[in-house]
């Protein structure tokens, strides 16, 4: 958009009170520092979008399981990224990175269990406590139970057994168990079967 001035100045250059050489040197002189004044005030707006949605997204970190705040950064990741692009419009890339940023910063807000919860002891995902098989690794989290050194070993040669099983349909799925295996049981013959198995 073309300011006043600058419609004036080419006014007084075609009306001939500057030589065309001085007028056309001053138009442009006009139009590049209306630009530049435009070009300015775009990125002030950019870098205080960008700061209302790093601050939104602090204060989501420090409660992250308030729904308002998440929700207040993503308008705030919204225009941001809406400022950031030329047609002023978010494209899918764009909502894929607010969701990573608002699921990093809001991924403190349940990372302890709750009173009939507890972790899965093979993957570390929040289950119920009375769960007999995980629902994320779908492994038996019953076999922790029991600390002796024959259930121990009883344990590790069910877990080597499973895995024969498993790699007669999923070789990927049988070698992970037997790792697993042999992180949690070390010391035991079914580990070192396991060690021959995967070597």
């Amino acid at each position: 958009m073309i300011e006043f001035e600058t419609i004036l100045l080419g006014f007084i250059c075609l009306l001939g009170l500057f030589t065309p050489a001085i007028g056309l040197a001053l138009l442009i002189n006009k139009i590049t520092v209306d630009a530049q004044r435009r070009l300015d005030a775009e990125r002030r707006k950019i870098q205080e979008a960008e700061e209302q949605y790093m601050l939104s997204l602090a204060n989501l970190k420090a409660d992250p399981t308030n729904p308002a705040l998440k929700e207040t950064a993503l308008y705030f990741g919204r225009v941001y990224a809406a400022l950031t692009r030329a047609n002023r419009s978010v494209t899918i890339f764009d909502e894929v990175a607010l969701k990573n940023d608002l699921d990093a910063a809001s991924a403190g807000g349940r990372n302890s269990p709750r009173r009939d919860e507890s972790q899965c002891p093979w993957c570390a995902e929040i289950i119920m406590t009375q769960a007999k098989i995980c629902r994320y690794c779908g492994r038996d989290v019953n076999l922790f139970s029991t600390n002796s050194d024959e259930d121990v070993e009883t344990l590790a040669e069910t877990m080597f057994q499973q895995a024969k099983r498993q790699a007669k349909v999923d070789k990927a799925a049988a070698k992970q168990t037997l790792k697993d295996l042999i992180s949690r049981y070390p010391n035991t013959l079914a580990a070192e079967k396991s060690r021959k198995a995967i070597s």
